[in-house]
């Protein structure tokens, strides 16, 4: 499936060729469940929710609060607080949506608002298949997504760790290998770990 124009069409910073990467991962792994951390315009989930709709089973689980708030916790750059804080957050939630409705993949995902340290608490251990860690880019988001969403991940199942090379998310991602996740595909900016243990 081509994705060029659908990702280009949404907000976010998603590539076209990370979002290929997401759709062929969740085909050939067969993923039931792929959760994804941080939506934001739904760059990156929407493709996922697509594969999802190509195969014809599984779901697709995007979790953001959509929230000022949520966007400036942790150690941040002032230069990315500023950005973060004049955000219309409500506006590209709508875009979002709208784009579950125009790719009709409303029966393979579902959007939750709440903040993924909030959020965790909805989700059994060991279910997920594919996870996507794309919020807050800081060593304290990091850190407690980490500590309260590998566990949820299945043994043999797929972390997907983005902006890898951002200063304040360097110490976070650091931590990785500590939770049995181990890197399979390097793609500079961002990277696939496999869950071994």
């Amino acid at each position: 499936m081509k994705l060029g124009k659908i990702v280009e069409s949404l907000p976010g910073w998603c590539t076209p060729k990370k979002a290929q990467r997401l759709f062929d991962l969740v085909i050939e792994s067969n993923s039931q469940i792929t959760c994804e951390l941080g939506v934001f315009g739904g760059r990156s989930f929407i493709p996922m929710a697509l594969a999802h709709k190509q195969k014809g089973t599984g779901f697709a689980l995007g979790i953001d609060a959509w929230r000022k708030e949520a966007s400036l916790e942790g150690t941040n750059s002032p230069e990315n607080n500023e950005y973060w804080s004049k955000i219309n957050y409500i506006e590209v939630y709508r875009k979002c949506t709208h784009a579950i409705r125009v790719n009709e993949v409303d029966d393979f995902c579902s959007l939750i608002r709440m903040r993924s340290q909030d959020a965790g608490f909805l989700i059994a251990d060991n279910v997920i298949d594919i996870l996507h860690q794309d919020s807050a880019h800081n060593i304290e988001t990091i850190t407690a997504e980490l500590n309260l969403w590998v566990p949820k991940v299945k043994i043999g199942g797929y972390w997907v760790a983005d902006d890898l090379l951002w200063e304040e998310a360097k110490k976070g991602y650091a931590k990785l290998p500590e939770f049995g996740l181990e890197m399979i595909e390097d793609h500079h900016e961002w990277g696939i770990f496999k869950k071994t243990r």
